[in-house]
């Protein structure tokens, strides 16, 4: 599970941020569950005001732990400095895994990696390994990670994807918690889940268990649809594409097949994503995406949050975090999981609406009329 995560010197953010799911205990029973740590944080903000920043550096940190290996030894790694800054970038993250809570933070520039480091326990923990440049210990309390020191490192791979690829088993965990991560942001901003609808399909096809799921809440959120089956067909090379059709209620009590081309485009969308929401609950992974009430209707998007939030549908504790430009779901997750992104002198800041005076955010209030009254931030400041 994901604890929290920050960076410094990335993008809008000249100075270190930290988003936490960690609650305290003046969080409500009804919204912490009992449990120390969320399983949803939703990010709101104007325009530009960095929202997508917040996501694109826990991507980077996902990508950084788990892919940098597969850099040319020659090729630079993607990361962004505030305005092009010649300083290094930081990043940090606490999570915990079989029962373990970790600190992993690395320190890098474009051409090279200046430090890394994994710890049990917290940024005060005891330290497994160390890297500053490409020398690497690992110490007395990070016996089982001993074999990392057979290692040669490149000085644009992290310690993790380098120990992965060697197949070390100490690191294998790690490097799966990462590979559980999903996102729509990379250094390039929101790019979509770009998953064709054949291949969609044919997962739906193979997976019956999920494409159930997911034909249930279209159909709750969709009443015209009565159900979905999936087709195949064989194109002129011979290969096979896999395709859905959505069957419509008619008035006189029959079926209407429609292909997806004439299907509504939020429907669309759902078909198209929802396996992934399905995947990150049955693996308790993290689903991060930005903007993810595009092209949904307003009333859905609490739905989609109750995924992650009801007990029954998240036994795994997967983990969800989205920006939004809708108000009204602020309204839905509470001041204990909402941040606000605000940007002064270019430079994005954040905080969760719980470090606001209690006096201005109780429990028992509702956030849209403050928010719409300009009295909390995260608002565009028109001149």
């Amino acid at each position: 599970m994901l604890l929290s995560f920050g960076a410094q010197n990335f993008f809008s953010f000249a100075e270190g941020f930290e988003f936490t799911f960690k609650l305290d205990k003046n969080c409500p029973i009804e919204v912490s569950k009992g449990l120390p740590t969320a399983n949803i944080m939703g990010i709101k903000g104007a325009n530009a005001s960095g929202k997508t920043n917040v996501l694109r550096a826990l991507a980077f940190i996902g990508y950084f732990a788990n892919s940098t290996f597969a850099l040319r030894p020659d090729e630079p790694i993607l990361v962004q400095p505030f305005l092009d800054s010649e300083e290094s970038s930081s990043f940090f993250c606490n999570f915990s895994l079989d029962s373990r809570t970790y600190y992993y933070e690395f320190e890098t520039t474009r051409q090279r990696i200046v430090s890394e480091v994994l710890k049990f326990d917290g940024r005060s923990g005891k330290t497994i390994f160390k890297r500053k440049e490409n020398k690497l210990t690992v110490s007395k309390d990070g016996m089982d990670f001993v074999d990392l020191k057979k290692m040669n490192l490149r000085s644009n791979a992290s310690v993790i994807s380098t120990a992965y690829q060697y197949g070390f088993e100490c690191v294998k965990p790690i490097y799966a918690f990462f590979a559980r991560m999903a996102t729509n942001v990379t250094d390039a901003g929101m790019t979509g889940f770009r998953f064709d609808l054949s291949s969609v399909s044919k997962f739906y096809k193979e997976k019956p268990q999920v494409f159930n799921r997911v034909k249930t809440f279209l159909s709750f959120c969709d009443s015209g649809i009565a159900d979905i089956e999936i087709r195949s067909e064989t194109n002129g090379a011979g290969e096979e594409f896999f395709y859905p059709v959505f069957f419509h209620k008619t008035e006189d009590g029959h079926r209407a097949g429609i292909l997806a081309h004439h299907e509504a485009l939020g429907s669309l969308k759902l078909f198209q994503i929802l396996w992934l929401y399905f995947y990150t609950l049955d693996l308790g992974g993290i689903l991060a995406v930005d903007e993810f009430d595009c092209n949904l209707h307003p009333d859905l998007l609490p739905k989609l949050v109750e995924l992650f939030s009801s007990e029954e549908s998240n036994p795994n504790h997967a983990q969800f975090i989205f920006s939004t430009h809708d108000t009204s779901i602020m309204d839905e997750l509470g001041k204990y999981r909402v941040y606000l992104v605000n940007k002064k002198n270019n430079a994005s800041y954040i905080y969760r609406l719980d470090e606001l005076p209690s006096e201005i955010l109780r429990n028992d209030r509702k956030i849209t009329p403050l928010y719409r009254r300009r009295k909390i931030g995260g608002v565009p400041n028109f001149v």
